[in-house]
């Protein structure tokens, strides 16, 4: 799941670089790691670096900056980085991002830059992250900033679980190390007991994400990951940009790489029962695409009956203005496609004079009054 969504640097390279001099565009990968897992399997510097062979971004320069504290690990990347084709434009530092950070970021600075912190329980902390946004220029046609964050849930739960052990040792230390990840001790104001660790999980997910972007000036996303449906997120995925573009696209990168994640549980779930599957042969694929087929369909329904309810209430909308009432329960689950469908239903029984068409992120839908 979480290298589905890095699928989004391609986007996000093609268009923040579309204005940057030279074309230049710059990654930070602030918990690197070795660049591959054991079985070959591209980590986030060898997806960064793969960026400068894609077609798609000939006229980019790629500048990948990677940090990494563990020296076995640091030493494998250096040895990745090497093989590469644009090895120049890939720089290899040991040690600990927070100490690297305001260097890489005036390093970077003049040039649109995506910044990826992947840490194991805490990382930065949430002043320094504040401060990525608050010290890069806001003004219209500036360089973009971005930022996609994994927070580990596991911590989450556990440090709620010290709030109520008063003979937890070490606790003071650790909940002040809570504090300054998440900008405060708001996190402990949820004193409900008999909220389950879900519900709770869920308030500190809208909690965080509204705490940081009313701090930066953001906008954001947020996406639970979890091994299977039925268990608890393993982390969180906040997004946070600036920029609208990329809020709209980094929507639409959720969206496919959640339906990528159901496909994988799926084919887990089915492998699991092969012996059945021997007396029983099924078609799995149809199975699937049923199912995903009949998931489409609810949520086109879902964005229809909402685009009714606000064009009966207003003439004109812009899309992009009313993304949250348009999508409602299917926003960072529907994506483009599901708003053109029900664009095409509204303007086949004339509630719309506007079509499907176009870029969707811009477009004005207007309610077609009664001849």
């Amino acid at each position: 799941m979480k290298h589905a969504l890095l699928t989004y640097l391609v986007p996000f390279a093609a268009k923040a670089g579309s204005r940057s001099v030279d074309g230049r565009v710059c990654f930070i990968d602030g918990y690197a790691g070795p660049g591959r897992y054991i079985d070959q399997t591209p980590g986030s510097p060898a997806i960064i670096a793969a960026l400068a062979g894609n077609p798609a971004l000939r006229a980019r320069q790629i500048e990948g900056h990677f940090v990494e504290q563990n020296v076995d690990h640091f030493r494998q990347l250096e040895a990745m980085v090497t093989e590469e084709r644009q090895k120049d434009l890939l720089h290899v530092y040991h040690g600990n991002i927070a100490d690297r950070l305001t260097d890489l970021l005036a390093a970077t600075a003049g040039a649109p830059t995506f910044i990826f912190l992947d840490p194991y329980g805490f990382g930065l902390d949430f002043e320094t992250m504040v401060n990525i946004f608050t010290n890069r220029p806001n003004a219209v046609g500036s360089p973009a900033t971005e930022l996609l964050l994994r927070f580990d849930a596991g911590t989450v739960w556990r440090m709620r679980g010290q709030l109520c052990n008063p003979n937890f040792p070490g606790k003071e230390k650790s909940q002040a190390k809570m504090d300054a990840a998440v900008g405060g001790s708001w996190w402990r104001d949820e004193n409900n007991w008999e909220l389950e660790n879900k519900q709770y999980l869920e308030w500190f997910e809208n909690r965080f994400l509204s705490e940081f972007t009313k701090r930066t000036g953001c906008g954001g996303w947020s996406v639970q990951v979890k091994h299977q449906e039925h268990h608890l997120p393993a982390y969180f995925m906040f997004f946070f940009s600036r920029h609208r573009a990329g809020l709209w696209t980094f929507g639409q990168t959720i969206s496919k790489a959640l339906e990528t994640w159901r496909k994988a549980i799926f084919d887990e779930a089915w492998n699991a029962k092969q012996d059945e599957l021997i007396l029983f042969p099924l078609d799995t694929q149809s199975i699937l695409e049923r199912t995903e087929s009949d998931l489409a369909d609810s949520w086109v329904d879902i964005i229809e009956a909402n685009l009714r309810r606000l064009l009966k209430a207003e003439s004109r909308i812009t899309v992009g203005d009313k993304l949250q009432e348009i999508h409602g329960e299917t926003l960072g689950i529907a994506r483009e496609m599901h708003l053109r469908k029900a664009l095409k239903r509204l303007k086949a029984d004339g509630t719309t004079s506007s079509d499907q068409r176009g870029d969707l992120e811009k477009k004005i839908i207007t309610r077609q009054e009664p001849a």
